[in-house]
C-alpha cells in the first residue's frame, strides 16, 4: 500500500501515523518509508497550491470553491506550509520502520 497525507510533513502527523501503525504491526508486518522532497522551495510551494486549485468543487479535500481561493490560501500557507517548512530543517530525508513480525495467536 503507497500512501500520500500532506499532514505527514507536520511531526503531530508523523506521531499520529506511528500510533496508527504500532497497532496494525501486532496483526500485520509492516514497513514504512516516508520519503520527503529535498526542499521546500518556491516552485514547490506554486506547484503544491496549485494542485488545491485545480481540484473540483466536488472534491473532498481542500478546495478554492467553498470560501474562496483567499480563505484556502491562508489554510494551505498556515497549516500546510508553514508545518511543512520547519520540518524541512529536521535530518530526515527518508524515515524507514519496519515491524517485527506478529505475533501468532
Amino acid at each position: 500500500l503507497i500512501g500520500y497525507d500532506k499532514n505527514l510533513p507536520d511531526m503531530a502527523g508523523v506521531e499520529k501515523l506511528l500510533k496508527v501503525l504500532v497497532g496494525v504491526s501486532r496483526h500485520r508486518a509492516i514497513q514504512l518509508a516516508v520519503v520527503l522532497p529535498p526542499d521546500l522551495s518556491p516552485e514547490h510551494k506554486e506547484m503544491f497550491w496549485g494542485r488545491i486549485t485545480d481540484r473540483p468543487e466536488s472534491h473532498e479535500a481542500l478546495t478554492v470553491h467553498e470560501k474562496g481561493p483567499e480563505h484556502a490560501f491562508k489554510i494551505f500557507d498556515s497549516i500546510f506550509w508553514a508545518k511543512s517548512k520547519r520540518f524541512e530543517h529536521e535530518d530526515w530525508g527518508c524515515l524507514l520502520y519496519t515491524s517485527p513480525s506478529p505475533r501468532d495467536s
